[in-house]
Formats: structure tokens, sequence, C-alpha cells
């Protein structure tokens, strides 16, 4: 688990502050004294452990905001949890945790965050501040060692010996040769009991693979019903569908067994459709005149047998046709005059009209005595053609000319509007794109490469902070070993056997239960500080594989710090050759050196506006010319 973000909302001198994307590995919070940055520490411990007590270590908010804030931790699987707690009435605060996948929960997910760490080994391993590392060195050998080995072990503030006792304690508790009831007893009791429940559970894996074979069956068997279900479902409205559209089909079939009665046409005429449609209007109009004319036909039969027929007349028959004809003839002849005087007229006033067309000296003789031959005819026709088509090419050629002039027109005055727009255009002072793209690009090069010398300045003073953090482990771990060598436990836990065996003999024959006494002391002290003497030498190695580790690490960094400072000396030199090629003498910064690549980047726009108008103008110029030229042609 690692912290990726965090939010503040208040805590100590912080309000409304928030860290994101915070990379793994080593991150370094860096700041001057009293910035916050052991406040930043008791934040995290506040987070993931709650509150301390008493108001000093609480950090009440001192700028506003609501007292506590948020973490958003990284799980080794890559799964986010916000971690929120806040102040309220218990000691540590209420916390709410929000797994990637599901609504936010109580502090029940936090021990195994935490990979079930407590608070008191979360602080003396992986959250402890520089001043109290620094006070180890206060401490005396023996609390020297009891911090080492309790930070080893998770266990600040007990010592060695007094774990022993626990556990000897325990040990007892547990099983004792003598014992009445020892818990042994008990636990093999339930361990016994746990593996006749572990049999049973096997002897029903047999039942739980029959049934989850039939569960299996049964959920095939649901799949295939269900699958069945949506074909019918999907037969059933294909169904649904052919019965609503039965009727149509019907007409259709119907509709197909008349059209195969029907005589084939070789070629549908193109608007056959619209002639139908006349023609069935044609045919309606007729069976209402036949039925109309049906109907006249009874009228005059009815008549007809009303009349009756004179012999004499029949017999003059053909001689009243006769004059019934003239009497037609001369009755249209009487409607038809006007219609007849008024024709002869228009026709005279044309004919007097062409005449005057014709020339002042002709007349109606002169037109009769006019040659009408075919030949004559002929001549007249051609002349009459070759005279529209010179006509016609005299109109191509005025509509000709006219366009030409109105191109020439707006050809000359575009000339002289972009004539106009280029001068109003200032000249630059370098016209040479290409030199200026090659000046824009080296100060952009120039620009990463600041950018790149901050960055690296950044990781060679984070370079030189974690050499002198380390050096000051070092210094710490030596300050440790050293006290550590300065005991003498080795001679005491020789000494001391020998001693007490030397005391007893010499008093045993005046006081045997005192010898025995001073016996049993000096074997126990000698036995004591052998342990303590092998525990010092084990500690004094941990604390030595500790020093190398810590040196070889400062050998790293000094390394990667030399390397940083070449690749630093390289990008200096980058910078000048480039300052160089641009004519630059003063020193570049990310201000300044923006600021030339903004006028670099003008130039070039107005060198390139300049060079666009003069080659507008040139073509303006050049279609111009051309335009007068087609107009003088």
């Amino acid at each position: 688990m690692r912290i990726k973000a965090l939010q503040i909302d208040g805590f100590g001198l912080f309000c409304d502050q928030r860290v994101d994307d915070i990379p793994p590995g080593l991150s370094v919070f860096f700041g001057d004294n009293e910035a916050g940055k052991s406040t930043l520490l008791a934040f995290i411990r506040a987070i993931l452990f709650g509150f301390a007590s008493g108001k000093a270590n609480r950090y009440e908010p001192l700028r506003g905001g609501s007292h506590g804030g948020a973490l958003t931790l990284l799980t080794d699987a890559g799964e986010e949890y916000i971690v929120r707690r806040s102040a309220s009435r218990r000691k540590a605060g209420e916390v709410s945790i929000t797994p990637p996948d599901g609504p936010a929960v109580g502090e029940e997910l936090m021990p195994s965050l935490l990979g079930f760490a407590t608070r008191d080994l979360f602080e003396s391993i992986f959250a402890f501040s520089l001043t109290e590392l620094q006070e180890l060195s206060k401490l005396t050998s023996e609390k020297v060692k009891g911090v080492i080995y309790s930070a080893g072990m998770g266990s600040v503030g007990r010592s060695l010996p007094s774990l022993y006792s626990e556990l000897d304690k325990r040990m007892g508790e547990i099983y004792t040769k003598k014992g009445r009831k020892p818990e042994i007893n008990t636990i093999l009791k339930q361990l016994s009991d746990l593996g006749s429940q572990l049999r049973k559970i096997e002897d029903a894996y047999g039942k739980y693979d029959e049934l989850k074979e039939r569960f299996d069956q049964s959920e095939a068997e649901i799949e295939r019903l269900e699958q069945e279900k949506r074909n019918l479902s999907l037969r059933l409205k294909v169904l649904e569908r052919s019965l609503t559209a039965w009727d149509t089909w019907s007409d259709l079939e119907s509709a197909r067994s008349e059209l195969e009665n029907v005589p084939a046409v070789e070629r549908f005429p193109d608007d056959g459709l619209a002639e139908l449609r006349r023609l069935q209007q044609n045919l309606q109009v007729a069976r209402s005149d036949w039925e109309e004319s049906v109907q006249k036909q009874k009228r005059q039969k009815e008549e007809l047998k009303q009349i009756h027929v004179d012999e004499r007349v029949l017999a003059q028959a053909s001689a009243i046709r006769r004059l019934q004809r003239g009497r037609d003839l001369y009755d249209r002849a009487v409607r038809d005059l006007p219609a007849r005087e008024q024709e002869y007229k228009d026709s005279t006033e044309r004919l007097e009209d062409k005449l005057s067309e014709l020339g002042p000296d002709w007349d109606r003789e002169k037109l009769l005595s006019f040659d009408v031959s075919v030949g004559r005819r002929e001549f007249i026709r051609g002349l009459q053609a070759k005279l529209e088509d010179a006509r016609e090419k005299e109109s191509e050629a005025s509509s000709a000319l006219s366009f030409a002039e109105r191109a020439a027109e707006t050809a000359s005055r575009k000339a002289d509007e972009v004539r106009g727009v280029f001068e109003a255009i200032p000249e630059p002072s370098e016209k040479d794109e290409e030199r200026i793209l090659a000046r824009n690009e080296r100060l952009k090069e120039i620009e990463r490469l600041l950018h790149e010398r901050s960055r690296r300045v950044g990781v060679l003073e984070n370079l030189r902070a974690r050499e002198a953090d380390l050096e000051t482990q070092a210094r710490l771990w030596q300050a440790g070993s050293g006290q550590q060598r300065r005991t003498s436990l080795r001679w005491v836990s020789y000494f001391a056997p020998l001693a007490g065996v030397v005391v007893a003999a010499s008093t045993f024959a005046e006081s045997p239960v005192l010898s025995i006494t001073v016996l049993v002391f000096g074997l126990v002290l000698g036995y004591v500080a052998f342990r303590l003497w092998r525990e010092q030498k084990a500690a004094r190695l941990g604390m030595k594989e500790q020093i190398e580790q810590i040196e070889s690490r400062v050998s790293e960094i000094k390394q990667e710090r030399e390397a940083t400072v070449r690749e630093l000396e390289r990008i200096e030199d980058g910078i000048r050759k480039n300052r160089s090629l641009v004519g630059i003498e003063y020193e570049l910064d990310d201000s300044n050196v923006q600021q030339e690549i903004a006028r670099t980047g003008s130039a070039l726009e107005e060198c390139r506006r300049w060079r666009k108008a003069r080659s507008d103008w040139e073509d303006a110029a050049k279609a111009a010319d051309g335009a007068k030229r087609q107009v003088a042609v």
C-alpha cells in the first residue's frame, strides 16, 4: 500500500490544501522551519489511526476549515481506497472508507489496508520524524538497544526482558508438566473437534459434486428452454405480422393473376400513367355521352312515333335536302362575313407595312411584277441566312468585347487594391523565412534545455538532501554501535559464575545456605549477562549491516549526483551554443526565452504576410496585363 493523494480540510496551519498524483518510490516534501512538514506527518498519522489526545497534539485548524481530511491509498493490486476522517465527539474522530466498487463503509477495512500494523509499529518504522530519530543519541546504551529492537519488532516502549518474561508466562499458561488443567489440552480437544468437522465436510464433498452437477444440468436445461422460448416468440411475431399482411397479400396475388391475363406490352410509354388517366377520363366522358345519346335516341323515337308523315313531302325529300344544305351554307357565310372582312382589313394593313419596309418605291403593282420563281426565292433565302449569321457573329463579338473590357477593368481594380494592401504592410527586417524558422527552432531547443536544467537542478538538490539524510542516519547508527561496544557484559558473563563459585567455596563451611545462594546468584547473573551479550552482539551485527547499506546507498547517490552534474554541464554547453547561433549575448531564463520565441513568431508572421501580399500583387498585375492584351486582340 502507498499514499497516492491527500486532501487537508483543516489541520494545524493547513486549510483546504490538496496534493495529487504522488508518484511511487521516494517522494520528498521539503521546506523551511515551521513550514508544516511535521504537521503533514501528524496529519497522515491522524487520518490512518485517529486524532491524538491532548489539544496540542490534535492540531486544531488555525486558518479555518473542518478539522480533518482524506488520504487516497493505492493497494498492491492497483485498487484505490479513499480514507476520510473528521473530528467528532469520539476522541479518534469519525472515519469512512470508500472502496473502488461500492459505497462508503466504516473503519472495519482499515486493518487490512494497513497490513494489520499497529500505530506503534507504524510510527516506529514507517512514519518517524527526524526529531524522534535524533532522540536516540540522548539515550543510554540499554535504552538504545531497547529502542532499536523494539523498532524492528514493532513494540516501542517495551524492553526485551519484559517480552521474555511475558513469553515465559504465556508458555506456562499453555503447558506445564504438573499442571492440573493445561490450556494445551483444551486446544488439542478443539483441534480434534475441528478435524471431525473437517472429515464431515470432506464426506459432504461427494454430495456437493452431485448437487453441483445437477445444478449445472438444470441451468443448461433452463438456458435451452429460454432459447426455445425466444425462438417461439420470434416465430409468433413473424406469424402475427404475416396474419396482419394476409389481406394485402391476397390482393397482391389477385392483382398478379389479373396481370397475367393482360397482353404483354413491348414498350411502355414514357408518360403511360398520365396517358392512362387521360384515357380513363375520356372513357368516362364517352360513357356519359353514350348514355346521353341513348336517352336522346329514346326521346327521338318517342317523338318519331308522334309525327304524322306527309307522303307529298317525302316525294320532294331530295329537293328539300338540297335547299337545306344551301341554307346552311348561306347562314354560315352570313355569320362569317364580319370575320372575313376583318381578316381582309388586317391583311391589307400588313401588306402596306411590308411594302413600306421594302422601300418607298414599292407598291402592289411592283410587288405583283416581282420575280418569285423558285431560284430567286432560294437565292433570297441564302442571303437572308448569311445576314442572320453575320448578325449572330456581330452579337457574339460585341458580347465578348464587353466581357473582356469588364474583366480587364475588374483585374485592374483588383491589382490596384492588392497593391494598396501590399504597400500598407511594412517591409520586414528579415525576409528569409527559413532563417526565421531556424532561429525559432533553436529558441525552442533553448527553452527545452532550460526546463531540463531546472528539473536536473531539482534532482541534484534532492540527491544532496537524501545524501545528507543518509549520512545523518549513518552517524546515528554509528553512535549507537559505539555505545554498544563500550559495554563489558561478556566479561561479566565469565567472571560472575566464577566469583560465585569462589565465594560459595570459601563460605560453604560457615554457612552452606549463604554459599548456595551466592553460587545460584552468580550463575543466574552470568546467564543473564551472557544472554544480554549475545543480544548486544546480534544488535551490533544488525547495526553494522544497516550502516553498510546506508554507506552503499550514499555511494550510489554520489554517483547519481556526479552524473547529474555532468548532465547539467552538457545542458549548459547546449544552451551556450544555441544562444551564440541566435546571436543573444545575455543570459536566458524561462520568461525572456518565451519573449524571444514570441518575437520570433511575430517576425515569422510578418514575413509570411508581406511575402503573401507581394505574391498576390504580382499575380493580380499579371492577370490585369493579360486582360488588357485580350481586349486589344
